[in-house]
């Protein structure tokens, strides 16, 4: 969650879900992308009071310019960050006290064009503001899981994002997520990230053909044109040929039907290696449509080739664990609004916040480019590599 929109990205057994139907800014994508489901979720969504008198947050976003109003840059429509500095979760002094925020501006924002059209105190907007937008973003969760065949019970929520660590801990309540998992340097996560992945191209090569007629000797041909152009694009990126990896597959679907399924093939395909993919296609297409059609006819759209160069990224060594007691890193308490209740709670210092301390919320700890919110019902635990990990508290 960033400053325009919250992405979900689920990734089961190790493995990034992917698509080839994706979409962006309206225009359709036929090439393997990540399948991110994005809404416009972010610390600048705007708020807003639609045509029938309903509260609605985004997908609008104050953006870059003006920002938020809190900011002071000339902005006067109240968004999700004004919402959380009246609500308290945010340090009006700036955090790393670089950059005061304007308070007085946000809560006007918020009573000009929220609680007085509605009613409701500054304090009962902001919250109805930070609730919406959680509920936005728990049904963008469910699109990503439950709609998919996965149960949240199973997964844990990675947060990403400067935004992120101050809903996710809400978030989750909304889904019985039993873990939350925040790095430390959540706000340049997906930045840093792009920095230490592997390099990975795609290959995509139309063949189209009933089952029946697919033969071994057929498709081996079409990969190894693709591998020989892969291995040279990964030698001019200078991956030596041993930290190659391929991997193959056919786009297969029902005759007649829609969407195609990949089912990963050997890319020294044996007649043996196409009777277990076919029966591979079933197994995955009763996984992911919650139906089979064994005795249907089938087809091949596309020959698909993934290729990756293995890079060797930094190593991140544990830490030995110390006291739990997090006194040492407590800078105050702050009065903040919680499920329609006001009250005092500790603010910690994120950089001397060290592994081993536990602190049972409702919490913040506030670090340079970000804050968590540890709410009631809820601990946080700093592990060996400095991440926040916060389950439910027993």
């Amino acid at each position: 969650m960033g400053g325009t929109s919250f992405d979900v990205c689920l990734i089961h057994a190790g493995q990034l879900a992917t698509t080839t139907e994706g979409s962006i800014g309206g225009h359709r994508l036929a090439l393997p992308i990540l399948d991110i489901h994005p809404i416009g979720a972010g610390g600048g969504s705007m708020a807003w009071i639609d045509a029938g008198g309903m509260l609605r947050v985004g997908p609008q976003s104050a953006g870059a310019q003006p920002e938020p109003v809190c900011y002071g840059q000339g902005s006067t429509e109240p968004t999700v960050t004004d919402a959380d500095l009246i609500l308290g979760y945010l340090d009006p002094n700036g955090l790393g006290g670089e950059a005061a925020l304007d308070a007085a501006a946000a809560e006007r924002a918020i009573v000009r064009t929220i609680a007085e059209p509605l009613g409701l105190t500054a304090l009962e907007a902001a919250e109805g503001i930070y609730r919406l937008v959680n509920a936005n973003m728990a049904a963008a969760l469910r699109v990503a899981s439950v709609e998919r065949g996965h149960d949240p019970l199973e997964f844990a929520l990675v947060v990403a994002g400067g935004a992120g660590p101050l809903h996710a801990g809400m978030l989750v309540r909304e889904l019985d997520v039993p873990l939350v998992i925040i790095p430390r340097q959540s706000s340049v996560f997906c930045a840093a990230d792009m920095l230490l992945s592997d390099l990975q191209h795609d290959d995509v090569r139309t063949w189209t053909r009933e089952w029946r007629h697919v033969e071994p000797d057929a498709v081996r041909t079409i990969l190894s044109e693709m591998m020989d152009r892969a291995r040279a694009t990964l030698d001019a990126e200078g991956i030596l040929p041993d930290r190659v990896r391929l991997e193959a597959a056919l786009d297969v679907r029902y005759v007649g039907q829609f969407h195609e399924v990949a089912v990963p093939i050997s890319p020294r395909l044996a007649p043996a290696d196409l009777t277990a993919a076919a029966a591979r296609f079933h197994r995955l297409h009763d996984d992911l449509y919650g139906y089979a059609m064994p005795d249907a006819e089938t087809e091949t759209i596309n020959v698909r080739l993934k290729v990756r160069g293995l890079t060797d990224p930094p190593r991140f060594p544990a830490q030995p664990l110390g006291p739990e007691d997090p006194a040492a890193a407590l800078k105050g308490e702050r009065q903040v609004h919680l499920a329609g209740t006001t009250t005092r709670v500790p603010v910690y210092d994120g950089e001397a916040f060290a592994p081993g301390f536990v602190q049972t919320g409702p919490a913040l700890i506030e670090q340079t480019h970000t804050t968590v919110l540890v709410p009631p019902g809820y601990r946080v635990t700093c592990d060996a590599y400095r991440n926040y990990v916060m389950p439910a508290a027993d």
